[in-house]
């Protein structure tokens, strides 16, 4: 019974770790406490313990300590403002105005939301949550995702923190606010236009139709 259990407890920790992951430390917080009240935790203790757990909590809260930079190095040190005083970040919208320039962008400004513009670690998996969200998602784009964040990995954008822990750059916040604001360096490519091919055959015929043509004029 106990293999049960403890499969339960990893398969529990291992969803909420994914779920914690894409809030600021605050929100986490906030989440755990209210964990703790929703299954009485908290109040299953007595009075003195529980004034106690809420004041270490308080405590933390409002006592957050960030890792410094020199600690996960490549990581961004914004303070999560958006360009141009945006209050919000619609991706449909960005599509819309054209602003990002390649497939590898529109996954650059996910990753700039899913960071918290910049503040947090995110996951692959948020990533694709976000697209369904903002109703920007494609087979086509789940597909291209590795070969993205291959991409953003290369230019510096993105960097890695754990196997699937990743983290916005400066260098990504930077040309993540440059694409929100118009100024994308990325050169849009033309489509290609595939000439098909004249059989000997069809050009005969053609050359026919134009000389009866020319007969009736």
């Amino acid at each position: 019974m106990r293999h049960f259990d403890d499969d339960f407890e990893t398969d529990a920790i291992e969803k909420c770790s994914r779920a914690l992951s894409r809030l600021d430390d605050t929100a986490k917080i906030r989440v755990v406490k209210y964990l703790l009240d929703k299954f009485g935790l908290i109040a299953q203790t007595d009075n003195s313990q529980k004034e106690v757990i809420n004041q270490n909590i308080h405590y933390q809260q409002n006592n957050l300590v960030l890792a410094e930079p020199k600690d996960l190095p490549n990581v961004s040190n914004h303070n999560g403002l958006l360009p141009n005083n945006m209050k919000s970040i619609q991706m449909k919208d960005v599509l819309i105005k054209g602003l990002t320039k390649s497939e590898p962008e529109v996954i650059l400004i996910v990753c700039y939301i899913n960071s918290n513009f910049g503040k947090d670690s995110f996951t692959r998996q948020s990533i694709l949550d976000t697209l369904r969200e903002h109703k920007v998602f494609s087979d086509s784009r789940r597909k291209a995702l590795t070969v993205s964040l291959n991409s953003l990995t290369k230019k510096l954008y993105i960097s890695s923190l754990t196997d699937d822990e990743l983290m916005i750059t400066e260098s990504g916040c930077d040309a993540s606010i440059n694409i929100l604001n118009g100024n994308s360096t990325t050169k849009k490519r033309k489509p290609r236009v595939r000439k098909t091919k004249v059989s000997n055959q069809e050009a005969s015929e053609n050359n026919n139709d134009l000389e009866i043509e020319n007969e009736q004029d």
